[in-house]
């Protein structure tokens, strides 16, 4: 384990806040949708019967691995066979704009009408149906909580906990470093020169405005955690995820081994290997998508397979991508670009518990410090 590394758990109540709830209270909440809570509409009677999971996050931070574990229980189904890209409930749907159609995964959230509350004029009895009607056929309804994963849902906590109510929507958020989080885009050969140019400042500003909407929206959630993705990975991996899982209050019932990739050792050698115990569901569910076509050599930082009773996660060090980002760029971190970036943002990504000058700390996040939890050491 890298040496200052704090593993930290975000559980984050509305009662710790000292706010009740607005769904609760009626504050801020449309007329028509509580009166639809209480109406015996054949949809509101069929959301009734489930509680709900939703798995959101800056992109590339751990949403599907996490959006497998939470949805692979006895008790949970996640999206399957949908045909869209990685099974996510956003490209199901035409209530609300999808990521792209507002400045992509890098950029949606800059752009006004991505952040969406209780206050939208979209959080109806009609469009809680539509939405639930989208998703429906792709889960297996006898399971009593229904999961869903998108990523840019995480701007979007306060509309969905209006839509399913606060009784029935919870909320899992994963967190990364903003350099971690956009590896899968500085990476590429075509990115080199913009990069040198801008330093992730336009990503980092995208990344401090999803932080910064998740702050100020959480004392209106009745249920949320919040995971710290580069922590949940390291040391305990079993116990981290039987933490999460009960903090959600949902039986774990998977076996997590924890393996370190050899080099060069293909995705499709990892899942032929596994293939007699590998029942995912779906396609999408395997993730192979951040690789040259050709060769599908995994994520850089992170493979896995496995079942609803077993996983293997395939590991390499999970800041890998600082040895990615000098090998690609050199010492462009010290250059005047770089520095300039570090000077406007490193006070205001710190307080999310990440480092732009130190990308190796994590530390636990000012901004959620009162909703902290140790886990069990």
């Amino acid at each position: 384990m890298r040496e200052g590394l704090l593993i930290v758990w975000a559980v984050v109540l509305a009662v710790s806040r000292g706010q009740a709830d607005p769904a609760e209270s009626g504050e801020s909440v449309p007329t028509e949708i509580k009166e639809w809570y209480s109406s015996n509409d054949p949809a509101h009677l069929a959301i009734r019967q489930h509680s709900f999971v939703f798995v959101a996050g800056p992109h590339h931070s751990g949403t599907t691995l996490m959006n497998l574990l939470v949805s692979k229980s006895n008790e949970t189904t996640g999206l399957s066979n949908t045909d869209v890209p990685q099974n996510e409930g956003q490209h199901l749907q035409t209530v609300y704009p999808k990521a792209y159609q507002l400045g992509g995964m890098l950029g949606y959230a800059l752009h006004p009408e991505s952040h969406m509350t209780e206050a939208s004029e979209k959080c109806s009895g009609v469009n809680a149906a539509t939405l639930y009607s989208s998703w429906a056929e792709y889960w297996n309804l006898s399971k009593p909580v229904l999961v869903e994963k998108t990523p840019n849902h995480m701007v979007m906590t306060r509309f969905l906990q209006c839509l399913f109510s606060p009784q029935r929507a919870k909320f899992v958020i994963t967190i990364r470093h903003p350099f971690g989080a956009t590896h899968f885009k500085w990476k590429l050969p075509k990115q080199i020169d913009n990069v040198k140019r801008h330093c992730g400042r336009p990503w980092i500003k995208n990344w401090l405005r999803q932080m910064t909407v998740l702050k100020e929206d959480l004392p209106y959630l009745a249920h949320a955690r919040i995971v710290i993705f580069e922590n949940f990975t390291t040391g305990d991996v079993q116990q981290n995820y039987e933490d999460m899982m009960g903090s959600i209050d949902i039986k774990p019932t998977m076996k997590i081994t924890v393996q370190k990739r050899p080099p060069r050792v293909s995705f499709d050698h990892m899942k032929k290997h596994h293939e007699s115990r590998t029942q995912l569901g779906s396609k999408q569910q395997i993730d192979e998508g951040d690789v040259p076509r050709k060769t599908r050599l995994g994520r850089k930082l992170l493979g896995f397979v496995g079942d609803p009773s077993n996983l293997v996660l395939y590991t390499e060090k999970w800041f890998a991508w600082v040895d990615a980002w000098k090998e690609r760029y050199g010492d462009l971190f010290e250059s005047r670009v770089c520095q300039a970036v570090f000077d406007d943002f490193e006070d205001k990504v710190a307080e999310f518990g990440y480092s732009l000058r130190n990308p190796e700390r994590v530390t636990q996040p000012r901004a959620f410090s009162p909703s902290m939890v140790l886990p069990r050491s």
